[in-house]
């Protein structure tokens, strides 16, 4: 059988949103996971496996919480690349192959841009103030938000280092909100949604 990150859904209809940030083929794919190092391999095998887990519905499942870092040229956009093109195809439903999976995220727009992502504040609605007073959404962003991030298994945040410890809890607030899981409920941080911090 054909390994789930493989198989050719080019006919299937785009993102349904800009969150989505593109969209990697088979083809291009397979070279870049060949070229990975073993340790790139071992995150990856890690991510993948879980996301095949995810996708057979297991019920035990808990959601990853992973810290990649390592200095500059050591690949960590690679693995970012490889990560994102493999597990949005593992994740995608036939039923909605346009829901949006895996969110790639970045506190700046410049490295947002490097790795094709989107910025956190510009994806779940946070005012750039230095405070971060969490501020619920109306009922009206959030049924907007909801309806596009419902179904994000995973979010991969590039140059985490950047991003301070009031802006993830805004973070988890946020997904807690889309997610309807209220704070009291501790042990289900991110709104249960697994999380790459590179």
């Amino acid at each position: 059988t054909t390994s789930p990150e493989f198989e050719d859904n080019s006919n299937q209809e785009p993102a349904r949103s800009n969150f989505c940030a593109y969209k990697m083929s088979p083809s291009t794919l397979k070279p870049l996971l060949q070229s990975m190092n073993t340790t790139q391999k071992q995150i990856f095998y890690h991510i993948r496996e879980w996301c095949i887990k995810n996708k057979n519905s297991d019920a035990n499942l808990k959601p990853f919480r992973l810290f990649v870092t390592g200095g500059g040229g050591v690949g960590k956009s690679h693995l970012i690349k490889c990560v994102y093109g493999a597990c949005t195809k593992i994740l995608r439903r036939s039923e909605s192959p346009g829901d949006v999976t895996v969110l790639l995220l970045a506190p700046t727009g410049t490295a947002a841009h490097n790795i094709n992502g989107q910025t956190i504040h510009s994806v779940f609605k946070i005012p750039p103030e230095q405070s971060y007073q969490y501020q619920p959404l109306s009922c009206d962003s959030l049924n907007s938000l909801r309806a596009l991030l419902e179904n994000v298994k995973i979010i991969i945040v590039d140059e985490v280092s950047m991003v301070g410890g009031r802006l993830l809890e805004y973070l988890d607030g946020r997904l807690r909100q889309i997610m309807g899981i209220r704070h009291s409920e501790n042990e289900a941080i991110f709104g249960n949604v697994s999380v790459m911090a590179v």
